[in-house]
């Protein structure tokens, strides 16, 4: 019985602290992130941005199931509107994508419903990946909406078994 208490005690006091320092030891230096926030030159420059999240990776965990403890991905959420076509929007974007050195990885272009998606080797080693997707139509928005979605590993052990 003591010893259960001392291994949940153990493993709260890493949640905790995983928690308090958040990326700095999954992202030395920020570089993943910054690496990340670049790729907002994919924008059009009429881009009405309404919200953004550049999100360092946190330690985590499913459920607190042990086994499953790790960081989150290292991400950049942008959510904008344009009053750009689509095909301004997304050749823009892959103009951008292609400078910064991404490769582009695939397109789905129904009537409705845009997406592409690129990868790039990080400096250290790890596979980023990129979506912009058009949002699902909102006839009260003044413009249409479309998401970037911008994520990398971690450096270390990663959440898992979710």
């Amino acid at each position: 019985m003591a010893l259960a208490g001392v291994i949940g005690v153990s493993a709260l006091t890493v949640w905790v602290l995983g928690n308090a320092i958040a990326g700095p030891i999954a992202d030395p230096g920020g570089r993943i992130l910054q690496a990340l926030r670049s790729t907002k030159q994919a924008l059009p420059n009429d881009a009405h941005v309404l919200y953004r999240n550049d999100l360092e990776p946190k330690w985590d965990s499913c459920d607190g199931r042990s086994g499953t403890f790790g960081w989150d991905n290292v991400e950049v959420q942008i959510h904008f509107e344009s009053g750009s076509s689509t095909d301004t929007v997304v050749h823009g974007a892959s103009q951008a994508f292609h400078t910064l050195g991404w490769q582009q990885d695939y397109v789905n272009n129904q009537s409705t419903f845009v997406q592409l998606g690129w990868t790039r080797r990080l400096d250290n080693g790890s596979i980023a990946k990129a979506q912009l997707s058009s949002a699902a139509p909102d006839l009260s928005a003044p413009r249409p909406g479309w998401d970037l979605f911008v994520t990398a590993p971690p450096v270390g052990p990663q959440a898992s078994g979710c």
